[in-house]
């Protein structure tokens, strides 16, 4: 029904073809086991599509009792499916966020930007707890960076809402390795 409403890539923030892709590299790791489940609770298992969905609209930031309602879970196997499928996406090695440490991957990177002018935004990611003076609502400040295929290489999270955006930035790893000479394309 998404689908035919073109709901899908709001309610799930990525396309459905890029949901199969994650689902399927997700499933080995979020298969629950058929038997477990019913000598546990005499139910079926709650399959993988229904498990990322329940995370992806989590973390989109749909609402605890839709979810739930939605997805036909209890509020303690909402928690549990979340957490699991969030570990699993962790650790797949084909999203791992690597920073380009070498000079050759660096030049990889800066040669991707030819032709492309440098821009930067900071926002606060809401949290109820690190208050930010200047959005005036809790967050952290996250420090992000993505080479020219929108893909992450660096994130950091490291500092409440509150702290201004060049402070945070010295704090990452991206900043400690920093290097003008490599980084900064002259004339640009």
């Amino acid at each position: 029904m998404l689908l035919n409403e073109n709901m899908f890539e709001r309610a799930f923030r990525m396309t459905a073809d890029s949901f199969s892709y994650l689902l399927g590299l997700l499933t080995p790791n979020i298969e629950a086991n058929r038997q477990q489940s019913a000598n546990s609770s005499g139910e079926e298992p709650i399959s993988p599509p229904l498990r990322l969905m329940t995370t992806l609209r989590y973390l989109a930031g749909g609402s605890y009792l839709d979810i739930r309602r939605t997805v036909g879970i209890s509020g303690s196997s909402y928690y549990r499916v979340i957490n699991e499928t969030m570990f699993a996406i962790l650790g797949l090695r084909e999203l791992k966020i690597v920073f380009p440490y070498s000079e050759s991957d660096r030049e990889v990177v800066m040669n991707d930007f030819k032709a492309i002018s440098s821009t930067e935004d900071a926002g606060d990611v809401g949290t109820g707890r690190y208050y930010s003076g200047h959005y005036a609502c809790p967050g952290i400040n996250v420090q992000a960076v993505c080479d020219a295929h929108c893909r992450f290489i660096s994130v950091d999270a490291s500092y409440p809402g509150s702290t201004n955006d060049a402070r945070a930035f010295r704090g990452t790893g991206v900043a400690r390795t920093f290097d003008h000479a490599i980084y900064t394309q002259p004339n640009c």
